[in-house]
Protein backbone atom coordinates (compact mmCIF):
# COMPACT_ATOMS: atom_id res chain seq x y z
CA UNK A 1 0.00 0.00 0.00
CA UNK A 2 1.44 3.39 -1.15
CA UNK A 3 0.20 5.88 1.73
CA UNK A 4 1.63 9.02 -0.15
CA UNK A 5 -0.38 8.14 -3.09
CA UNK A 6 -3.41 7.53 -1.52
CA UNK A 7 -3.08 11.02 0.93
CA UNK A 8 -2.54 12.41 -2.59
CA UNK A 9 -5.63 11.09 -4.04
CA UNK A 10 -7.83 11.76 -1.00
CA UNK A 11 -6.77 15.33 -1.02
CA UNK A 12 -7.55 15.80 -4.64
CA UNK A 13 -10.59 14.49 -4.84
CA UNK A 14 -12.26 14.50 -1.80
CA UNK A 15 -13.29 17.79 0.03
CA UNK A 16 -11.17 19.64 2.71
CA UNK A 17 -10.43 18.32 6.28
CA UNK A 18 -10.86 15.05 5.04
CA UNK A 19 -8.65 12.55 6.26
CA UNK A 20 -7.61 8.73 5.73
CA UNK A 21 -7.68 6.33 9.14
CA UNK A 22 -6.41 2.33 8.52
CA UNK A 23 -8.91 -0.60 9.96
CA UNK A 24 -10.87 1.97 11.33
CA UNK A 25 -14.55 0.45 12.40
CA UNK A 26 -15.99 3.13 14.03
CA UNK A 27 -16.99 5.34 11.47
CA UNK A 28 -20.48 5.59 9.22
CA UNK A 29 -20.75 2.54 6.55
CA UNK A 30 -20.34 4.93 3.63
CA UNK A 31 -17.15 6.71 4.97
CA UNK A 32 -15.76 2.49 4.62
CA UNK A 33 -13.67 2.05 1.62
CA UNK A 34 -11.47 -0.80 0.02
CA UNK A 35 -8.42 -0.19 -1.46
CA UNK A 36 -7.41 -3.03 -4.08
CA UNK A 37 -3.59 -3.57 -5.08
CA UNK A 38 -2.00 -5.01 -8.13
CA UNK A 39 1.38 -5.52 -9.13
CA UNK A 40 1.84 -2.21 -9.98
CA UNK A 41 -0.03 -0.76 -6.37
CA UNK A 42 -2.73 0.25 -5.52
CA UNK A 43 -5.34 0.48 -8.49
CA UNK A 44 -8.74 0.62 -6.63
CA UNK A 45 -10.54 3.11 -3.46
CA UNK A 46 -14.05 2.13 -4.13
CA UNK A 47 -16.78 2.07 -1.50
CA UNK A 48 -17.44 -1.20 0.67
CA UNK A 49 -21.19 -1.34 -0.08
CA UNK A 50 -21.66 -2.81 -3.43
CA UNK A 51 -24.59 -1.28 -4.38
CA UNK A 52 -22.65 2.29 -5.23
CA UNK A 53 -19.89 0.30 -6.97
CA UNK A 54 -20.26 -2.54 -8.75
CA UNK A 55 -22.03 -1.30 -11.88
CA UNK A 56 -18.50 0.93 -12.40
CA UNK A 57 -16.42 -2.19 -11.74
CA UNK A 58 -18.55 -4.49 -14.04
CA UNK A 59 -17.36 -2.04 -16.80
CA UNK A 60 -14.01 -2.88 -16.51
CA UNK A 61 -12.68 -5.36 -18.93
CA UNK A 62 -9.64 -6.74 -18.47
CA UNK A 63 -7.41 -8.02 -21.07
CA UNK A 64 -6.02 -11.74 -21.13
CA UNK A 65 -8.11 -14.76 -19.75
CA UNK A 66 -6.00 -15.32 -16.86
CA UNK A 67 -6.65 -11.41 -15.40
CA UNK A 68 -10.62 -11.80 -16.80
CA UNK A 69 -11.51 -14.49 -14.76
CA UNK A 70 -9.48 -12.60 -11.35
CA UNK A 71 -11.58 -9.92 -12.21
CA UNK A 72 -14.87 -12.10 -11.98
CA UNK A 73 -13.94 -13.66 -8.97
CA UNK A 74 -13.24 -10.38 -7.16
CA UNK A 75 -16.80 -8.92 -8.56
CA UNK A 76 -18.75 -11.98 -7.29
CA UNK A 77 -16.51 -11.72 -3.53
CA UNK A 78 -17.29 -7.74 -3.80
CA UNK A 79 -20.98 -8.24 -4.38
CA UNK A 80 -21.27 -11.01 -1.63
CA UNK A 81 -19.42 -8.14 0.73
CA UNK A 82 -16.54 -11.01 0.96
CA UNK A 83 -14.18 -8.70 -0.21
CA UNK A 84 -11.92 -8.91 2.63
CA UNK A 85 -11.74 -12.79 1.88
CA UNK A 86 -8.82 -11.95 -0.96
CA UNK A 87 -5.31 -11.02 -0.78
CA UNK A 88 -4.16 -7.93 -1.66
CA UNK A 89 -7.41 -5.67 -0.02
CA UNK A 90 -7.30 -3.49 2.67
CA UNK A 91 -10.08 -1.86 4.74
CA UNK A 92 -9.54 1.92 5.44
CA UNK A 93 -12.46 4.47 6.54
CA UNK A 94 -11.97 8.11 4.59
CA UNK A 95 -13.79 10.22 7.32
CA UNK A 96 -14.49 14.60 7.46
CA UNK A 97 -16.78 16.97 7.95
CA UNK A 98 -20.88 16.04 8.30
CA UNK A 99 -21.89 18.24 4.96
CA UNK A 100 -19.22 17.26 2.65
CA UNK A 101 -18.26 19.99 0.19
CA UNK A 102 -18.25 18.98 -3.49
CA UNK A 103 -17.68 22.62 -5.07
CA UNK A 104 -14.13 22.09 -6.02
CA UNK A 105 -15.58 19.22 -8.54
CA UNK A 106 -18.41 21.43 -9.70
CA UNK A 107 -21.39 20.06 -7.40
CA UNK A 108 -23.32 21.66 -4.50
CA UNK A 109 -26.21 20.39 -2.75
CA UNK A 110 -25.39 16.53 -3.41
CA UNK A 111 -24.07 13.85 -1.01
CA UNK A 112 -21.23 11.97 -3.61
CA UNK A 113 -19.22 8.69 -3.49
CA UNK A 114 -16.31 8.38 -5.34
CA UNK A 115 -15.25 5.34 -7.17
CA UNK A 116 -11.19 5.80 -7.91
CA UNK A 117 -9.40 3.70 -10.80
CA UNK A 118 -5.97 4.04 -10.22
CA UNK A 119 -4.00 4.39 -13.33
CA UNK A 120 -0.11 2.94 -14.03
CA UNK A 121 2.96 4.24 -12.87
CA UNK A 122 4.52 6.91 -15.40
CA UNK A 123 4.78 10.88 -16.39
CA UNK A 124 0.97 11.13 -17.08
CA UNK A 125 -0.44 8.66 -14.34
CA UNK A 126 -3.84 10.10 -13.22
CA UNK A 127 -6.88 8.61 -11.32
CA UNK A 128 -10.20 8.21 -12.94
CA UNK A 129 -12.68 8.90 -10.88
CA UNK A 130 -16.39 8.19 -11.18
CA UNK A 131 -18.79 9.97 -9.12
CA UNK A 132 -22.14 8.42 -7.68
CA UNK A 133 -25.20 10.08 -6.20
CA UNK A 134 -25.13 8.91 -2.48
CA UNK A 135 -29.18 9.08 -2.33
CA UNK A 136 -29.81 7.42 -5.98
CA UNK A 137 -26.58 5.04 -6.32
CA UNK A 138 -26.50 6.83 -9.73
CA UNK A 139 -23.31 7.69 -12.01
CA UNK A 140 -23.55 11.86 -12.39
CA UNK A 141 -19.99 12.56 -13.62
CA UNK A 142 -16.61 11.29 -14.25
CA UNK A 143 -13.53 13.27 -13.11
CA UNK A 144 -9.60 12.91 -13.79
CA UNK A 145 -7.70 14.17 -11.17
CA UNK A 146 -3.68 14.53 -12.06
CA UNK A 147 -1.11 12.90 -9.92
CA UNK A 148 1.84 14.40 -11.69
CA UNK A 149 2.51 17.41 -13.19
CA UNK A 150 2.26 16.53 -16.74
CA UNK A 151 -1.02 14.53 -16.17
CA UNK A 152 -2.43 18.15 -15.44
CA UNK A 153 -0.88 18.96 -18.57
CA UNK A 154 -2.80 16.10 -20.31
CA UNK A 155 -6.17 17.06 -18.55
CA UNK A 156 -6.41 20.53 -19.24
CA UNK A 157 -5.54 19.77 -22.97
CA UNK A 158 -8.12 17.31 -23.03
CA UNK A 159 -10.59 19.85 -21.60
CA UNK A 160 -10.16 22.60 -23.94
CA UNK A 161 -10.47 19.25 -26.85
CA UNK A 162 -14.15 18.38 -25.16
CA UNK A 163 -15.14 22.29 -25.37
CA UNK A 164 -13.64 22.17 -29.08
CA UNK A 165 -15.89 19.06 -29.76
CA UNK A 166 -18.92 20.58 -27.93
CA UNK A 167 -19.67 22.95 -30.95
CA UNK A 168 -17.53 21.06 -33.72
CA UNK A 169 -18.57 17.52 -33.82
CA UNK A 170 -21.56 17.78 -31.29
CA UNK A 171 -22.00 13.97 -29.88
CA UNK A 172 -18.74 13.22 -30.78
CA UNK A 173 -17.18 13.32 -27.38
CA UNK A 174 -18.51 13.84 -23.67
CA UNK A 175 -19.58 17.48 -22.27
CA UNK A 176 -17.05 18.96 -20.50
CA UNK A 177 -19.07 19.92 -17.04
CA UNK A 178 -16.48 21.49 -14.68
CA UNK A 179 -12.68 22.22 -14.77
CA UNK A 180 -10.85 23.19 -11.90
CA UNK A 181 -7.53 24.75 -13.04
CA UNK A 182 -5.95 25.26 -9.40
CA UNK A 183 -5.93 21.01 -8.54
CA UNK A 184 -5.74 20.57 -12.41
CA UNK A 185 -9.34 18.65 -12.47
CA UNK A 186 -11.59 18.32 -15.23
CA UNK A 187 -14.85 16.58 -14.81
CA UNK A 188 -17.66 15.49 -17.93
CA UNK A 189 -20.41 14.32 -18.59
CA UNK A 190 -21.37 10.33 -18.46
CA UNK A 191 -21.80 9.07 -22.12
CA UNK A 192 -24.44 6.05 -21.49
CA UNK A 193 -24.13 2.75 -23.18
CA UNK A 194 -22.65 -0.49 -23.44
CA UNK A 195 -18.85 -0.87 -24.08
CA UNK A 196 -17.91 -2.34 -27.91
CA UNK A 197 -16.16 -5.67 -28.18
CA UNK A 198 -13.32 -5.76 -30.26
CA UNK A 199 -14.18 -6.51 -33.99
CA UNK A 200 -14.32 -3.44 -36.43
CA UNK A 201 -17.86 -2.59 -37.70
CA UNK A 202 -19.71 -0.21 -40.28
CA UNK A 203 -20.59 2.32 -36.55
CA UNK A 204 -16.50 2.55 -36.42
CA UNK A 205 -16.18 3.38 -40.02
CA UNK A 206 -19.01 5.58 -39.38
CA UNK A 207 -17.28 7.18 -36.72
CA UNK A 208 -14.22 7.79 -39.16
CA UNK A 209 -16.18 9.92 -41.26
CA UNK A 210 -18.40 12.13 -38.37
CA UNK A 211 -14.55 12.45 -37.37
CA UNK A 212 -13.54 14.54 -40.51
CA UNK A 213 -12.79 18.01 -40.27
CA UNK A 214 -14.77 19.59 -43.77
CA UNK A 215 -12.71 22.39 -46.00
CA UNK A 216 -9.50 21.19 -44.33
CA UNK A 217 -6.42 19.18 -45.69
CA UNK A 218 -3.13 17.68 -44.23
CA UNK A 219 -0.43 15.73 -45.92
CA UNK A 220 2.08 12.91 -44.70
CA UNK A 221 5.20 15.65 -45.66
CA UNK A 222 3.33 18.05 -43.43
CA UNK A 223 3.18 15.67 -40.64
CA UNK A 224 6.28 14.17 -41.28
CA UNK A 225 8.26 17.07 -40.77
CA UNK A 226 6.77 17.57 -37.27
CA UNK A 227 7.80 14.04 -36.67
CA UNK A 228 11.45 14.81 -37.50
CA UNK A 229 11.57 18.33 -35.37
CA UNK A 230 10.27 15.59 -32.03
CA UNK A 231 12.55 12.57 -33.38
CA UNK A 232 15.69 15.39 -33.54
CA UNK A 233 15.23 16.75 -29.74
CA UNK A 234 15.33 13.31 -28.43
CA UNK A 235 19.16 12.66 -28.20
CA UNK A 236 18.85 9.43 -26.15
CA UNK A 237 17.55 7.29 -28.45
CA UNK A 238 19.65 4.29 -29.67
CA UNK A 239 21.38 5.41 -32.94
CA UNK A 240 19.81 2.14 -35.09
CA UNK A 241 16.30 3.08 -33.68
CA UNK A 242 17.04 6.53 -35.10
CA UNK A 243 18.03 5.17 -38.23
CA UNK A 244 14.72 3.02 -38.60
CA UNK A 245 12.87 6.08 -37.78
CA UNK A 246 14.52 8.40 -39.83
CA UNK A 247 14.31 6.11 -43.11
CA UNK A 248 10.77 5.00 -43.31
CA UNK A 249 10.32 8.67 -42.42
CA UNK A 250 12.03 9.49 -45.60
CA UNK A 251 10.27 6.88 -47.54
CA UNK A 252 6.59 8.25 -46.42
CA UNK A 253 7.03 11.80 -47.16
CA UNK A 254 4.50 12.80 -49.67
CA UNK A 255 2.56 15.92 -50.59
CA UNK A 256 -0.36 14.92 -51.65
CA UNK A 257 -3.21 16.67 -50.47
CA UNK A 258 -5.59 14.27 -47.69
CA UNK A 259 -8.32 14.90 -46.07
CA UNK A 260 -7.72 16.31 -42.50
CA UNK A 261 -9.55 14.76 -39.46
CA UNK A 262 -9.94 15.16 -35.52
CA UNK A 263 -7.78 11.88 -34.26
CA UNK A 264 -9.13 10.72 -31.33
CA UNK A 265 -5.48 9.03 -30.37
CA UNK A 266 -6.54 6.23 -28.18
CA UNK A 267 -9.10 4.51 -29.87
CA UNK A 268 -9.60 0.80 -29.00
CA UNK A 269 -13.08 -0.95 -27.51
CA UNK A 270 -12.61 0.04 -23.94
CA UNK A 271 -12.84 3.98 -25.00
CA UNK A 272 -16.08 3.52 -27.55
CA UNK A 273 -19.57 2.96 -26.29
CA UNK A 274 -22.32 2.06 -27.71
CA UNK A 275 -25.27 5.07 -27.89
CA UNK A 276 -28.96 4.04 -28.13
CA UNK A 277 -29.58 4.55 -31.71
CA UNK A 278 -26.40 2.26 -32.12
CA UNK A 279 -23.92 4.94 -32.93
CA UNK A 280 -20.08 4.97 -31.31
CA UNK A 281 -19.40 7.27 -28.87
CA UNK A 282 -15.78 7.93 -27.60
CA UNK A 283 -14.30 8.63 -24.27
CA UNK A 284 -11.01 9.39 -23.18
CA UNK A 285 -9.85 12.32 -25.54
CA UNK A 286 -6.71 13.00 -23.98
CA UNK A 287 -4.48 11.82 -26.99
CA UNK A 288 -6.28 13.63 -29.43
CA UNK A 289 -5.12 15.31 -31.67
CA UNK A 290 -6.77 18.19 -34.68
CA UNK A 291 -5.86 18.56 -37.97
CA UNK A 292 -4.77 14.79 -37.90
CA UNK A 293 -4.34 12.08 -40.72
CA UNK A 294 -6.86 9.95 -41.84
CA UNK A 295 -7.10 6.16 -40.54
CA UNK A 296 -4.81 6.41 -37.59
CA UNK A 297 -7.31 5.53 -35.21
CA UNK A 298 -7.98 2.57 -37.18
CA UNK A 299 -4.90 1.47 -37.29
CA UNK A 300 -4.61 2.24 -33.61
CA UNK A 301 -7.54 -0.21 -32.67
CA UNK A 302 -6.01 -3.14 -34.37
CA UNK A 303 -1.79 -2.50 -33.49
CA UNK A 304 -2.77 -1.97 -29.73
CA UNK A 305 -5.29 -5.20 -29.54
CA UNK A 306 -2.93 -7.03 -31.83
CA UNK A 307 -0.59 -6.07 -28.98
CA UNK A 308 -1.98 -6.69 -25.62
CA UNK A 309 -3.67 -10.30 -26.99
CA UNK A 310 0.06 -11.29 -28.81
CA UNK A 311 -1.71 -11.99 -32.02
CA UNK A 312 0.60 -12.51 -34.92
CA UNK A 313 -0.81 -11.55 -38.31
CA UNK A 314 -0.73 -9.10 -41.42
CA UNK A 315 -2.86 -6.78 -39.63
CA UNK A 316 -2.33 -4.20 -42.63
CA UNK A 317 -3.50 -6.61 -45.41
CA UNK A 318 -6.34 -8.66 -43.25
CA UNK A 319 -7.79 -4.73 -42.65
CA UNK A 320 -7.61 -3.50 -45.62
CA UNK A 321 -9.59 -6.85 -47.62
CA UNK A 322 -12.32 -6.30 -45.05
CA UNK A 323 -15.14 -5.30 -47.38
CA UNK A 324 -15.82 -2.59 -44.89
CA UNK A 325 -12.16 -0.63 -45.10
CA UNK A 326 -12.01 -1.24 -48.44
CA UNK A 327 -14.82 0.71 -49.38
CA UNK A 328 -14.08 3.44 -46.73
CA UNK A 329 -10.65 3.59 -48.41
CA UNK A 330 -12.56 4.04 -52.46
CA UNK A 331 -14.68 7.11 -50.87
CA UNK A 332 -11.18 8.56 -49.94
CA UNK A 333 -9.02 7.72 -52.69
CA UNK A 334 -6.54 6.26 -50.82
CA UNK A 335 -4.97 3.42 -52.76
CA UNK A 336 -2.86 0.75 -51.58
CA UNK A 337 0.58 2.91 -51.38
CA UNK A 338 -1.19 5.99 -49.31
CA UNK A 339 -2.50 3.19 -47.09
CA UNK A 340 0.61 1.94 -46.42
CA UNK A 341 2.29 5.07 -45.83
CA UNK A 342 -0.27 6.21 -43.42
CA UNK A 343 0.24 3.12 -41.22
CA UNK A 344 3.96 3.55 -40.97
CA UNK A 345 3.32 7.19 -39.94
CA UNK A 346 1.16 5.70 -37.18
CA UNK A 347 4.07 3.57 -36.16
CA UNK A 348 6.29 6.01 -35.45
CA UNK A 349 4.33 8.77 -34.32
CA UNK A 350 2.92 6.03 -31.92
CA UNK A 351 6.73 4.69 -30.79
CA UNK A 352 7.50 8.36 -30.22
CA UNK A 353 4.48 8.52 -27.80
CA UNK A 354 5.50 6.10 -26.13
CA UNK A 355 8.87 7.82 -25.03
CA UNK A 356 7.08 10.39 -23.77
CA UNK A 357 4.49 8.25 -21.77
CA UNK A 358 7.42 5.68 -20.68
CA UNK A 359 5.20 2.89 -22.47
CA UNK A 360 8.07 0.39 -23.30
CA UNK A 361 5.71 -2.43 -23.74
CA UNK A 362 4.03 -1.17 -26.67
CA UNK A 363 6.77 0.72 -27.65
CA UNK A 364 9.27 -2.10 -27.84
CA UNK A 365 5.78 -3.91 -30.15
CA UNK A 366 6.06 -1.08 -32.77
CA UNK A 367 10.15 -1.07 -33.17
CA UNK A 368 9.61 -4.54 -33.54
CA UNK A 369 6.96 -3.68 -36.06
CA UNK A 370 9.18 -0.63 -38.19
CA UNK A 371 12.06 -3.62 -38.01
CA UNK A 372 9.50 -5.89 -40.34
CA UNK A 373 8.65 -2.94 -42.80
CA UNK A 374 12.31 -1.99 -43.44
CA UNK A 375 13.17 -5.33 -43.64
CA UNK A 376 10.27 -6.23 -46.08
CA UNK A 377 10.98 -2.93 -48.64
CA UNK A 378 14.58 -4.26 -49.36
Amino acid sequence: MDLQLIKLIIDQVFPPKTKLIINEKKVPAESKFWLIDSKKGTRWIIPQNPRYGISILRQWRPYGTISYWKWQLLLIAYWAKILHRLPNVTSIAIVGETDWDWRHLGYEGLNLLPIIYIGTPGPNRKAVVSLIDWEDSTLIGVAKVPLTDNATVKILQEAEILSSLATEKPGLAPQLLHINTEKGIAVQAVKEGKLTKASLTSAHISWFSRAEIPHLQTSLQEQVQSLKKRLAILDWIDPQMRSNLNHLLEKIEDPTPLPSTWVHGDFTPWNLKWSSDRRLQAVDWEEAKYNGLPLQDLFHFQYIQSHLLQEKKNLLETTRKQPLVSEYLDSQGIDRTKYNKLAHFYLVESWLNCQEREDWSYADFLAAEIAQVLKESK
